[in-house]
Parts: structure tokens; sequence; C-alpha cells
């Protein structure tokens, strides 16, 4: 780009500007001014994160937009073709894209110290291998209501290539159509487990959760179709929830087959991805038996799209896969 300055001691100067601007991107609150110097710095910063990890995806996120900002103020002609080459750069480094997958988070300081922990062969109580589970049943000719925007069917879920596959799609008269599967039987305090990869589109939820309907008692580990490369974990106790935490995977988990669980006990539960401990919470537990359950599913209203995007359906059906699911009682 034109007007960049060049020396040693003009690179010591950028190097601390781009040090401070790091330390102003990790905090939400603090405005980015969309200048000139600012962009440069930004620039610079999502181009060399990817091998340090410095930044959160949220900070790259802003970064990119800062970049994006002072290029429409700048208007400038000049180098044109290197600007949208850095753009792109910059976009890549920041969404993912390309094969460039975001860095993991860190896990939470809830779970440092908690031992790995993998699924036995013997606690898998479903191998989609082996076709439909006895123990459970698709969900069919219902609708749950807002915000869900789908009716269950149970002929959105297949069982071939050995997987479970469940999916949205769009029906001829406009409707949608979601799948949705659970136990038979209630389970209790313990390990639940999953070997899934997530549906990929904006507007659709893919999900392994507990719930038991009265009281309403949930655990859920939640893709968000929007972005793949991370996970929601919540849970509800007598239908209080907001106890959500976002983890970043340092994967696309719509590319690929991955084991997530979580361990559930009076005093507390603790997520699992590929058998590390990422986060674990300790207040307000959920203490009824509860069934297992599987839905893919999109939603409505301001709130869910807040939450989930808007639904892409040029990118329906939509589906996500289940390798197997398990549970050890505690």
């Amino acid at each position: 780009m034109s007007g960049l300055c060049r020396g040693r001691s003009c690179s010591r100067r950028r190097a601390a500007s781009s040090r401070s601007l790091s330390a102003a991107l990790a905090r939400p609150t603090v405005p980015m001014r969309p200048t000139r110097k600012n962009a440069e710095n930004c620039l610079g910063i999502c181009r060399t994160s990817k091998k340090n990890d410095s930044l959160s995806s949220a900070s790259l996120q802003r970064a990119f937009f800062c970049y994006t900002g002072a290029m429409k103020r700048e208007r400038s002609k000049s180098n044109i073709h290197h600007k949208i080459g850095a753009l792109l750069c910059a976009a890549l480094c920041c969404t993912g894209f390309a094969g460039c997958s975001p860095a993991p988070s860190t896990p939470h300081h809830s779970a440092a110290g908690i031992p790995d922990r993998f699924t036995a062969e013997e606690d898998k109580i479903a191998v989609f291998s082996q076709g439909d589970a006895d123990g459970f049943f698709a969900a069919d000719g219902w609708k749950n209501g807002f915000p869900f925007n789908c009716h269950w069917k149970g002929e959105c879920i297949r069982f071939d290539g050995g997987v479970m596959s469940m999916t949205v799609r769009q029906e001829e008269d406009g409707s949608f159509s979601g799948a949705e599967y659970r136990s038979r039987s209630y389970f209790s305090y313990g390990y639940y487990s999953v070997s899934m990869k997530a549906a990929k589109c904006s507007g659709v939820i893919s999900s392994f959760f507990t719930y038991t309907g009265h009281p309403w008692d949930e655990i859920d580990i939640e893709f968000l179709g929007k972005d793949t490369t991370g996970i929601q974990l919540n849970y509800y106790t007598n239908g209080v929830g907001g106890h959500e935490y976002f983890y970043r995977l340092g994967f696309d988990g719509a590319e690929d087959f991955h084991e997530y669980g979580f361990d559930w006990q009076p005093d507390s539960i603790t997520w699992y991805v590929d058998g590390k401990a990422v986060y674990r919470a300790t207040e307000e537990i959920p203490s009824a038996d509860t069934q297992i359950m599987m839905n893919v599913w999109n939603g409505e209203g301001e709130g869910f799209t807040e939450w989930c995007g808007p639904l892409d359906t040029g990118a329906l059906p939509a589906t996500a896969q289940y390798e197997w699911i398990a549970y050890r009682a505690a």
C-alpha cells in the first residue's frame, strides 16, 4: 500500500502501535476508528495472528471491520489491486475460509486440571452403522411451536452409509421439515457423548442434549449453523437458563466427525471436545432424570435470527450426521 513508512525505526514504531492496537482489539468496548494507520496495523494483525494465536476470532473480526471501514473512507484508486488482495487476505484470516481454520479457544479456567476422557466402546448405546437403535424413536407429525419453524418428520431421518443423517428441508408449499430423535428411557447422572458432524447452514441448529420436559431440565451441546467452528454449551434447571458458553473449536465441526460429551454430576457439569475438558459449571445444576435427544431444526423470530443467523434457504436441505451415542452411569 502507498504511503507506508520504511526503515528500522519506523518498523519499531509500527510494531509498538500494533501491540497497542492488539490490546485495544481484545477489549470490545474500545471504539475502533477506521483510520488508515489503524487499518494498516489491523491488516498486519490479521495476517500474523494465525501464527501466534494472539487474538480471538471476535477480535480478528473487529480488525477486519476496521480495515474495510478505512478502505471505504480512503476511496483512493491507487494500488487498487494490492488493496483488494490485502482485503481478501484479512477476510480469510478472520473467517477461516479456504482451509484456514480458526485457532481453538483455550479451555475455560473452570476445566483446568480435569483429566482427559474418551468414550469406551462398551458405553455406546446406539451405533448407527447398525441402523435404527433399539430404545430410540423419531419425532413424526407434530410441531413444537415458537421458536421452532419446522414440523418433525420421521422421513427426515435416514440410516445409511454407517451413520444417521438428520435433515432440515423446505417443502413445495414453502413450509419446513426437521428431524428429532430421542430415547424412550430416562437417564441420570453420568457421562453422555456423541460422535457427530454438524449441519452447515445459517439459521439451522444441530444438537446433542438431554431434556426432561416437566420440570424443564436440559443440558446442551449446540451447533449454530451460521458458524460451525464453535459450539454453544448451556443448561436449564427448572426452566431457568442463561448459562451459555461459546467454545471455539479450532476446526469446522461440519467437515468431519468429532467426539463431544458432558459429564453430569450432582454438583457439576463438565463438557468435553475430543476427550479434552473445555468448560465446567457448578451452579444450579439440573437433577431430574432425562431423555437423550438430538435434533436438527430451523427457527423463527428476531431473537432467533440474532442468535443463529437468518435462514439460508439456498443451502437447504441441511444435514447433520451422527455415528454413535454413548452413556456411562455415574
